[in-house]
This record gives C-alpha cells, structure tokens and sequence, in this order.
C-alpha cells in the first residue's frame, strides 16, 4: 500500500510538471525592486492603478504599496506589474517595499475621494414639493448652481424649473405643469421641455428650451419672459436680437461671470453666445456635422451637449456623436481635449481615452474637468496635464451612494458645482439628485 501511495504520488508530481504547473511557482525576486511606470497620475477611490518595475513578488502578499505611508490593497501581482487600490485621500509618489527594499515613483499619484449621497428625490416619478427625501421630479436634464448654494433645476418632463435648497427642501419656482409657452408671473407660465439652465451674476435664471426651442428668462421676481429665439418655436440658426434669433435643439447652457451666456444648439451643430443684451452671435461651428478643429467658425462640431466656461473664459464642449470633449479658447480656436472619436471607457491620456455619450461638464478653479459619461453610469475627470480617469461610479446602470467605485448613477445628465467644489449631478432614470462630495 505505501508502495502504491509513493507511485501514485510521484505520477501526480510529473503531472502537475507536464501540464504547467510549475509556471504557478513564487520565485523570489533576484534584486530589489524598480518601479519604470505608474498608469494613473490620478484616481478615484477604489479604482485600479497598475505599478510596472522589475523584481517584484509574484505574491501579492510579498508586496507592500504605498503613497506617502497610506498603504494600498494589491489585488494582483506578477514580477514586472501590480494592480493595487487605495481606499484613502492622498497624494504623493508611489513606493513599492519587496524583502526589505523599496522603490519610489518619479511622478506623484493623487487618489481623489468622491462621496456620492442623494440630495433630493424619492426616486418616484413626480412633481412634489418638500424634504428631499419626498420631493419629486420627472427626468430632469439641466442644473445650475445661484446663490446662497441653490440649485436650480431642468424639471424636463414636468414643464417646470424647481429649486434645490442647500438642506434639500425643493420648490417649484416657475412653471405650471402644463405643457407651453406662455410668458408671465412664475405661477402662470408655461414651459416646453426644459432641458438647460444657467444662472448668471445677477440671479437672471436662463432655460433653454426644446420643445419651442428657444431661450427663456426667469427674473429675480418670477417673471418668465422669452429672452432669445422665436417666440412661435420656429427654427433655424439665425444670428440677431432677442426673438429675431433662431435656434435647432438648444441644450446645455453655460454662463461667463460678464453675464454672456452661452448655447449649445445641438441640431445646428453650433456654439453660440447671447450677450446681456440680448444679441445673438455663432461663437464656434460652421454648421456642418463633424470634428473639425480649427479657427472657431471653420470648426465642426456634431451633436453639441453641454457647454462650461472655466475662469480663463474659455468653452467646453461635450459631444454626443463625436464622443469626446472639446475646446474653445477665448481667441476662438477650437481643439480636442479628450476623447478618441469613438464610443469607450478607456482612462488615459487625453488622445487615447474613451467617452460614451458624456454629457455635463463642469470647471473647477484647479483646471480640472468634471464630466458625466452618460453611456457607462460614470464621472470622469480630465485634468490640467489632459489625463482621463473615472472617479465616481461603476458602471451599473442603478442608483447607489457609496464613494467612488462602490457608487452608481442611472443615466446620469446635466452637472453643476458650488463655491466649495462639490458637484450636482441630475441622475435622471431615477429622478434623483446626487450631490458628489469632492476630497
């Protein structure tokens, strides 16, 4: 019997040597280790940053990652790369310790913590005022951000502009509910599929509207009166003076601290501006479907969403059909900032990074982008430098706080953010509004 054991024993062994198993083996590493790369100079909480070097463990155990002493999870290792996880704020040059020795990055990593909480919103469909908890909305678009940290919000299919106090309370600010445009007191006037909003330094709320497409005013006072693009919801894309004007799926809205406000007409394929006055200009876009950059009225856009003015005046513009974010600077001249031209989720740099769908977009006074990729549930970041990480959301179409990773958007729209760089988010399948904590 122990004759047969041994037999069978030493079978299993050249077995196991035939079949591979050898190549499983932990073997230590030869030096001390090198780190030659890190993919991600910036991350979200609980999202993967890859280390590449040399003399690594092949035991995740045999690994220790660190940023400045706030040590990371290894979920995978090999002797030339590590998948590690961090699940603190902290910023710093990463270090890999194997047997004693370590090895430090020549870039720094910034781990960025996004806390994801509801706001206002049941989650039903409907139009009740009150407690965040209770209130309701149904499939809200635009948001903006007014003073005393109000936001105001694109109520699409309830024809109404709603307001979001700090605490959560909601209120209707104009809008009846039926379906119009009829101008007059807040409590009188009509809307039609209010998809845009802005607000500028005076508290003049702007909204623009798809179903008449044009461009609404409401007044400190209440008053709704038609600021730009024909009363009567004929369309075109004549430049002009209040009504005269005409606009083909206006969407997003953006306002500069001049009180211009800027449109992205969608259907034209155009970016334009409306000063104060009232007077309406082509900003950027020559009409034509494409991704042409260039001098601003040689410029193609296609399918414009959502536009942001950063403190330098210039634009950003995001792009449904060309999947990507664009630029205009403040002397006109239009370039890419992300994206590839095709639908993706890749991080990366800015030429090689992948959107689907992204839609709001937002500046911080960092230089920082914030953007919701609709397509996959996230938020993204573009940083200064142009690198592309997803910092907030997992990609599962649901609705749950959490932070960074453990969160989750369904079909997240329109963004804003307040004085202390927190974000908005209109979370529109489930009629929500998300608050995004920045750390």
């Amino acid at each position: 019997m122990k004759s047969l054991l041994f037999r069978l024993g030493l079978l299993a062994f050249f077995i196991c040597i035939f079949a591979g198993c050898k190549k499983n083996k932990i073997t230590a590493p030869s030096g001390p280790p090198t780190i030659t790369g890190v993919s991600n100079p910036v991350a979200g909480i609980g999202y993967h940053i890859l280390v590449a070097g040399t003399n690594f463990s092949s035991s995740i155990s045999g690994n220790t990652v660190a940023i400045n002493g706030v040590t990371g999870v290894v979920t995978s290792a090999s002797s030339n790369q590590l998948a590690v996880v961090f699940t603190n704020t902290v910023t710093g040059k990463i270090s890999v310790t194997v047997n004693g020795n370590t090895a430090t990055s020549g870039i720094d990593t910034r781990i960025i913590n996004l806390s994801v909480s509801t706001l206002a919103g049941s989650g039903a469909i409907g139009s009740d005022n009150g407690a965040g908890n209770v209130a309701s909305f149904n499939g809200q678009w635009g948001c903006a951000m007014g003073a005393n940290g109000n936001l105001f919000v694109a109520d699409t299919y309830n024809h109404k502009i709603r307001k979001v106090a700090f605490d959560g309370t909601v209120s209707t600010v104009a809008g009846t509910g039926s379906q119009g445009n009829q101008d007059g007191p807040s409590g009188t006037a009509t809307f039609n599929y209010p998809y845009g909003i802005a607000v500028d330094k005076n508290d003049n709320i702007y909204v623009s509207e798809i179903g008449s497409d044009n461009i609404r005013k409401i007044a400190p006072d209440g008053t709704v009166s038609t600021f730009a693009g024909s009363p009567s919801g004929r369309t075109g894309s004549s430049d002009g003076t209040d009504t005269s004007a005409t606009f083909q799926d206006p969407l997003g809205l953006g306002a500069d601290a001049d009180g211009n406000i800027y449109v992205a007409d969608a259907a034209n394929n155009k970016i334009r501006k409306i000063t104060p006055a009232g007077v309406v200009t082509t900003i950027a876009g020559n009409g034509t479907a494409g991704a042409g950059n260039g001098t601003a009225l040689s410029a193609t856009f296609n399918t414009p969403l959502s536009v942001a003015v950063d403190a330098g005046k210039n634009l950003y513009v995001t792009e449904q059909k060309n999947y990507d974010i664009r630029k205009i600077a403040s002397d006109g001249t239009v370039t890419t900032v992300a994206g590839t031209g095709q639908a993706g989720s890749a991080d990366g740099p800015g030429s090689s990074a992948g959107f689907n769908f992204p839609v709001g977009i937002v500046a911080d006074l960092s230089g920082n982008l914030y953007v919701t990729d609709n397509g996959y549930g996230t938020i993204r970041i573009i940083t200064p430098s142009g690198f592309v990480a997803t910092v907030a959301g997992n990609g599962n179409q649901t609705s749950i706080d959490g932070i960074g990773y453990q969160a989750s958007f369904k079909n997240p729209l329109g963004m804003a953010m307040d004085s202390g760089g927190n974000l908005y988010v209109m979370d529109n399948s489930s009629n929500k509004v998300r608050k995004v904590t920045v750390q």
